[in-house]
């Protein structure tokens, strides 16, 4: 039995809207403005920024709208729902005039616009999590399909193998250079570096957007290429030097006692090293090519036995090299570039010898570019920019059999947490009784810490990243007269998690090792919202079934009836908005209904899920309401 929700909510919902209008014959001529944008309505649109004009039409478009409160969001990350939604829109007006998808009862907003571009062959296959941030890769694969090919006639010439960082033979690759060619892509330097792994982001999607529906904004540009398909060495390390860095480690006196080499693999101070080059520091500083230094912040994990660290350097918006993780050759041409000796930013050329070489049971990509050292640590690049392994170690009395780790040893390594370098050899003192537990979903388990560090006051525990979507946890009470302490975890849906605990002292600084524990959650039950991830789903998590549900205005609507509900509704409802803050929900909004009933919001910022919590009394009875929207 549907019934009407007792509190009007006022949209907040962030989404992109198209104008629904008659349907016209296929042409471009179907994009016209149908608003009018007024300068400064976002207040984080200046008139001078690069998309101004990109956001201006595609907002009288009808295209793309804003976050509400003057915000347009252009840093925002575009997800994949959002991508399809948008070329489903795109193509509908070229050939309809207008929007014919009907949303109406659906159970996910993006549903309809998933169905429509399988049914009209934007996308191929589904995407299994349609919530997650999409590549500038995937939203050109979706977006090339989204207009015939007559609408993205081509303007200029592109060569095979032109774009840096896309060769011909890669996925998408059609799609891409189809969108270079048009006008629509131009790349991210003159040498047209396209940075397919990296995320799409608003202001970027309104520039794309207006030129596929405005031949006029389309853009010219020419990209021969290399003979051979790649970049020169000039080219290599005019783009790829900046990403590189000199590493200098210092002892526990401040005294250095080695250097080496890393390299940028985000904008946010991720780096990559050796770490040999690391092992026993106390602290360190790095020095970019143009001379400035920061501090390494630490370290969020690393792997002896393969030689790898993954650093978090003091600092943002640095240069960083694309990472490429498919297969190396033999034959192939690579590019080192290092710091041997101290001679930062040095460059050198040669070829992959064995694309496979096994030392010591670990798999490394033996070069013929001669490296010394100080290198360790240094990029080893392809011949379209890309790094593709870690320059680390050679044979001093051999002549240019030098080695380099695979680029894909870094996916083997935690990027959830940092360590203080002071941390890595600072010994034992904590122990867990397992390092493995499983725990079905719903129900909970524990494991006991003990722990004799004198310098210890705190021990802390961190869910390593995706695994806060499966278990969360609280620590019982301390037992003084053993050392121990003991944690328990709760399983909320079925797969694996990792949880890291550690000890600091008052400093909040690492003291003693760190206990890795492997935690299994078994069941069917999903413990979410089916299209709200991560919004957690409360029936399941207070044992109460559904009484009544249902879809309207844009809103998921749920009813429990608190009948149903095992505890107090005061406790439930708290206990039920502390797990979403765990899920990564903020308190957004509260307000009374129509009726005075409390209602309060939370919000996921990393997928713009909403959920609203209220009470409804009907002639029914008193019923917990949870809405949800995106």
């Amino acid at each position: 039995m549907k019934r009407k929700l007792l509190f009007i909510i006022t949209a907040f919902i962030l989404c992109f809207n198209i104008t629904i209008g008659t349907a016209l014959a296929a042409d471009l001529a179907n994009f016209k403005p149908v608003k009018t944008y007024t300068q400064g309505m976002f207040t984080d649109v200046k008139s001078d920024a690069w998309y101004a004009a990109n956001v201006k039409e595609a907002y009288e478009y009808d295209l793309i709208n804003g976050k509400g409160n003057g915000i347009f969001d252009p840093k925002g990350n575009l997800t994949i729902a959002e991508a399809i939604k948008l070329a489903s829109c795109l193509h509908s007006i070229y050939y309809n005039g207008s929007v014919e998808i009907s949303t109406a009862g659906a159970a996910v907003w993006y549903q309809p616009y998933v169905d429509y571009a399988l049914k009209n062959n934007i996308i191929s296959t589904n995407f299994g999590n349609y919530n997650r941030a999409a590549t500038r890769l995937e939203f050109a694969a979706i977006f090339a399909h989204a207009l015939p090919k007559e609408a993205l006639k081509q303007i200029n010439t592109v060569n095979d193998n032109a774009i840096p960082d896309v060769p011909i033979i890669s996925n998408y690759a059609d799609e891409v250079y189809l969108l270079y060619r048009a006008g629509i892509l131009t790349g991210n330097d003159s040498y047209g570096t396209f940075t397919p792994n990296s995320n799409i982001v608003r202001s970027e999607v309104a520039a794309i957007t207006t030129r596929m529906a405005n031949t006029t904004l389309r853009r010219a540009i020419t990209l021969t290429g290399s003979p051979s398909g790649g970049l020169t060495a000039e080219q290599i390390s005019a783009k790829c030097s900046s990403s590189v860095f000199y590493l200098e480690v210092y002892d526990k006196y401040g005294k250095a006692f080695a250097s080496g080499s890393g390299f940028f693999i985000n904008a946010n101070g991720m780096a990559v090293t050796n770490y040999h080059v690391i092992e026993g520091a106390a602290s360190a500083k790095i020095q970019t090519s143009d001379g400035k230094v920061y501090n390494v912040k630490g370290v969020y994990d690393y792997d002896e036995g393969r030689d790898i660290a993954l650093l978090k350097i003091d600092g943002n918006n640095f240069p960083y090299l694309t990472v490429n993780k498919n297969s190396v050759n033999n034959g192939m041409t690579i590019y080192t570039i290092g710091s041997p000796k101290g001679l930062d930013n040095t460059i050198s050329q040669g070829l992959v010898s064995n694309a496979n070489r096994i030392i010591s049971g670990y798999p490394y990509i033996q070069i013929s570019a001669p490296i010394s050292h100080g290198s360790s640590g240094g990029a080893l690049i392809n011949s379209v920019g890309e790094v593709i392994g870690i320059t680390s170690s050679g044979i001093d009395e051999a002549q240019n059999l030098n080695f380099a780790i695979p680029i894909a040893a870094i996916d083997l390594l935690s990027k959830s947490s940092v360590t203080p370098l002071s941390g890595i050899s600072t010994g034992g003192g904590l122990t867990a009784s397992v390092s493995s537990v499983t725990v079905s979903a719903g129900s909970t388990t524990s494991i006991i810490f003990n722990s004799t560090n004198s310098n210890s006051d705190s021990i802390i525990y961190e869910i390593v990243g995706s695994g806060q979507n499966y278990v969360n946890c609280q620590w019982g009470d301390w037992n003084s007269s053993y050392d121990s302490i003991p944690l328990y975890i709760k399983g909320l849906a079925a797969g694996t998690a990792q949880i890291k605990v550690y000890e600091v002292d008052e400093n909040d600084t690492l003291v003693g090792n760190v206990v890795t524990i492997n935690v299994t959650v078994k069941g069917s039950t999903t413990g979410y919202y089916a299209g709200y991830y991560p919004a957690v789903d409360f029936g399941k998590f207070s044992g109460a079934p559904v009484d009544d549900s249902y879809y309207d205005d844009g809103m998921q609507f749920y009813y429990y009836d608190v009948e149903d509900i095992t505890y107090s509704v005061d406790s439930v409802i708290t206990d039920y908005s502390s797990l979403l803050k765990e899920q990564g929900f903020v308190a957004y909004d509260s307000f009374y209904d129509d009726d005075g009933l409390p209602v309060v919001v939370f919000k996921n910022n990393s997928t713009g899920v909403y959920v609203f919590i209220g009470l409804a009394e009907t002639k029914y009875g008193f019923y917990v309401v949870i809405a949800l929207s995106k």
